[in-house]
């Protein structure tokens, strides 16, 4: 089979769905830990035990687990998703049939991700009524929207589900060609059909009717023994990655290949691939000006999308709870008429809402409550008028969309009158490091391969000066795996003498732990707790063997989640430093590529840990504001050379290592 340049593949069949079975199946049992969103891209961060952190990547036609990390990024679906699947554990994680369609069933709600057609994700309850879609669609046969019962697409045919009398008759009854009617009659898609007839021996134009008995049996077994051998590929041409496949296939024969060990990396590398060429374009430099232009007038495009969207989906959401809205709007304007104080109102709404209505703000001086953490409701005015207000903004968003797109249009058609010098070579980022220097900056920020993730990367965690790991718990639910799987004879565990710390623990792995070791873990262990939150100058920290800490309270008592009790002398490190260090390190992947990593430490030990670094206390800037600071001190004092690798880093990474509560960065 030969294929011309430049036609790759932009999406997976149901087949290739079907071989991601085994690998999607092993999602179970994993916690779901955050969801991005941006348009119709939905990406679930999943923590699997023994597994670390995997990353589910979905968008139209596209859906595998992923090695690369992309742009944070946020819509009001994942918002919604966020705040009803975080914790959730997963059930199953199958596909419907044969369809193009994969659910994740989840203790207590089922999110179905439809990759065919305009694509959809769809967040059900466990009955399947719908409780929110990334976007309403209305086909012939159903209607996808809030409040309405989830319904399947008509069925399609299922090769592997057939037995061979039930195959012959629906291969009869068809006057196509055998490739054409097996591609779409029985779902396979134009390349595996072409497959089939190759391994049958049959040419793929034949009529259906003009198969003899022989040649069927040979195309039933064909499709029998497709999904044998799973071999995962990447077929390239030149050089470039054209197609991919979950087995070998003769249609590719003469072919050059990369394979991989599961499927879901060789369509990582392939759809990532493909990101990276969309994000990467070679122009001349005549065509810069109008690029410039163009990708303005695409901004102001995606701009007045999200806006069409969001106002349609909070519409939507009002109309979906027309009756909730309303009581909310009627219970302020009651105490309103009761002439009772702000504060008096304030605290009886807060109380009301219901599953999925949230209040989550009054501004009295506005007449607006918040609902959702950010849909602003007039309670001067009804619910119904409410949802038609953003139903209004929605259609006058779609208008300045519309212009936008003309505008765009005829500034394309300029651009493709104008004169064109010859492109220039660029490189992108590729796997945790990057290529080719400063060009790649804007790339490797968006996207890069994740590092493998350690066991105590779930945790707080640092190295100390002379090499002890250090631990520590996030919430009580860590604590209490710290003290059930990590706590081991010879380390040494410690705790701030206040309420609200997490549990920490020096890895001793066979060692003794020196003097200034548990001094290092002792700052550590009062940086993270509630003192610096409440901007305490010190904190004290005693330190304990792990034969004193117990689950076992005395009798007639009992232990909350992630308490203890300690029993015997506790030695004191006094007047712990709210202070604690964050910087970079790098390091070579498995290919030989150089990349950077976030590190944490305390400040006697970050320098044997850090080549660049800065001190954080406690201060007034939020987690988003203070990690995005950090990026930017860090990388203002990076080398030329180091500078790319730092850049790519996202702040996110670095805000992961921040204690709760506000900060700022040391002088």
């Amino acid at each position: 089979m030969s294929l011309k340049s430049g036609k790759n593949r932009k999406e997976m069949s149901s087949f290739d769905l079907m071989m991601l079975g085994n690998e999607l199946a092993g999602l179970a049992g994993g916690r779901i830990q955050k969801v991005f969103q941006n348009g119709k891209q939905i990406r679930i961060e999943i923590f699997v035990s023994g597994r670390g952190t995997r990353e589910l990547f979905f968008e139209p036609g596209k859906l595998f687990m992923t090695q690369y990390k992309r742009e944070a990024s946020n819509g009001m679906f994942s918002q919604y998703l966020r705040k009803h699947l975080s914790g959730q554990k997963i059930v199953s994680a199958k596909q419907a049939g044969f369809e193009r369609i994969l659910e994740i069933e989840t203790e207590k709600n089922v999110l179905i991700l439809e990759m065919f057609s305009k694509g959809n994700a769809i967040f059900c309850g466990k009955a399947r009524t719908i409780l929110m879609p990334l976007e309403a669609q209305t086909w012939k046969s159903r209607k996808i929207a809030s409040r309405m019962q989830y319904v399947y697409p008509p069925p399609i045919g299922n090769p592997f589900g057939m037995e061979f009398l039930e195959f012959e008759q629906a291969v009869l009854k068809s006057e196509k060609g055998i490739a054409a009617f097996l591609a779409t009659g029985m779902s396979l898609s134009g390349k595996y059909a072409e497959e089939v007839c190759a391994r049958a021996g049959i040419d793929k134009s034949k009529k259906c009717g003009d198969v003899n008995d022989v040649g069927m049996k040979r195309l039933f077994d064909s499709i029998r023994e497709l999904p044998k051998d799973l071999k995962p590929n990447i077929i390239l041409e030149n050089g470039r990655a054209v197609d991919f496949a979950p087995v070998e296939m003769q249609i590719y024969k003469n072919s050059e290949k990369k394979y991989f060990p599961e499927f879901s990396q060789a369509l990582d590398e392939f759809f990532t691939g493909m990101e990276k060429e969309e994000a990467m374009p070679a122009i001349s430099e005549s065509e810069g000006r109008y690029a410039r232009i163009i990708e303005t007038q695409k901004n102001d495009l995606e701009k007045w999308d999200k806006k069409e969207k969001e106002s349609m989906q909070k519409g939507e959401l009002i109309n979906g709870s027309i009756g909730q809205v309303q009581a909310i709007i009627d219970a302020i304007n009651e105490g309103i008429g009761a002439k009772k104080r702000w504060d008096e109102i304030k605290s009886g709404i807060m109380k009301r809402g219901a599953d999925d209505i949230s209040i989550s703000q009054i501004i009295e001086n506005e007449g607006v409550v918040v609902v959702e953490n950010d849909i602003k409701i007039d309670f001067r005015k009804s619910a119904r008028e409410n949802a038609g207000n953003f139903f209004e903004a929605a259609k006058q968003a779609r208008r300045k969309r519309e212009a936008a797109k003309n505008s765009m249009k005829k500034m394309e058609a300029e651009l493709g009158t104008a004169s064109r010098e010859k492109p220039k070579e660029k490189k992108i980022a590729h796997g945790n490091g990057v290529s080719g220097g400063a060009e790649n900056r804007g790339f490797s920020c968006m996207m890069r391969k994740r590092k493998e993730q350690k066991y105590y990367e779930k945790f707080r965690w640092f190295f100390t000066k002379d090499g002890f790991l250090v631990i520590g718990g996030k919430d009580a639910s860590q604590n209490e795996m710290i003290f059930k799987k990590h706590i081991e004879k010879g380390d040494v565990v410690l705790h701030a003498e206040i309420h609200g710390a997490p549990l920490t623990v020096v890895k001793s792995e066979g060692k003794k732990i020196s003097e200034s070791a548990i001094k290092e873990a002792a700052e550590f262990a009062a940086a993270y707790s509630s003192a610096w939150k409440r901007r305490l100058g010190s904190a004290d920290v005693y330190w304990i063997n792990p034969e004193q800490v117990s689950k076992t309270p005395p009798s007639g008592t009992s232990l909350a989640k992630g308490a203890f009790m300690i029993y015997g002398r506790k030695n004191y490190v006094r007047n712990n430093s709210m202070k604690i260090a964050i910087g970079i390190n790098f390091g070579l992947d498995a290919e030989g590529n150089k990349f950077a990593y976030p590190v944490c430490g305390t400040v006697q030990g970050i320098s044997a840990h850090a080549k660049y670094f800065v001190f954080i206390i406690p201060g007034a800037k939020p987690h988003g504001e203070l990690a995005k600071q950090i990026k930017a001190r860090i990388v203002a004092k990076t080398s030329p050379e180091d500078k790319p690798f730092a850049e790519a880093i996202l702040a996110d990474d670095f805000g992961r290592f921040l204690p709760a509560g506000n900060g700022d960065v040391a002088k």
